[in-house]
């Protein structure tokens, strides 16, 4: 058997709380490492290129601060500042649970669905990559 590295993932996502439960489903998955959080949209893009995790964990929101062509580039700016890793997108408007994206995801998931298909999805991506 191949001693491969853990797969580095960066949490992207607001609010805090849905931090916890990311960080909860990830906990103790072998070959998974969290290796950064980061809440600030601003700072996303910067610790996604500092780090740069094999996969980011993001979520769009939209809102009054935040109209849906905003979120969508600041997708698009963490896959620019880091183009190697794979990009979940969670959101709460789908109506499947995963379809491959459109734009800079690789993959987008319903947050209702994080708890049963993160670790699934993120080992997939993972294995895409190597």
């Amino acid at each position: 058997m191949k001693n491969t590295p853990p797969c580095r993932v960066l949490i992207a996502v607001e609010p805090p709380a849905f931090v916890r439960l990311i960080e909860h489903v990830l906990q103790g998955q072998p070959g998974l490492r969290v290796i950064g959080r980061s809440r600030a949209a601003d700072s996303k893009a910067t610790r996604a290129r500092r780090l740069a995790p094999d996969v980011i964990i993001a979520n769009t929101r939209s809102g009054p601060s935040a109209p849906g062509h905003v979120s969508a580039q600041r997708l698009a700016d963490l896959k620019s500042e880091s183009p190697a890793s794979r990009l979940v997108q969670l959101t709460h408007d789908l109506d499947d649970t995963i379809l491959p994206s459109r734009g800079a995801a690789h993959v987008r998931l319903r947050e209702d669905a994080v708890v049963r298909r993160l670790v699934p999805v993120i080992r997939r991506l993972a294995a895409l990559a190597s």
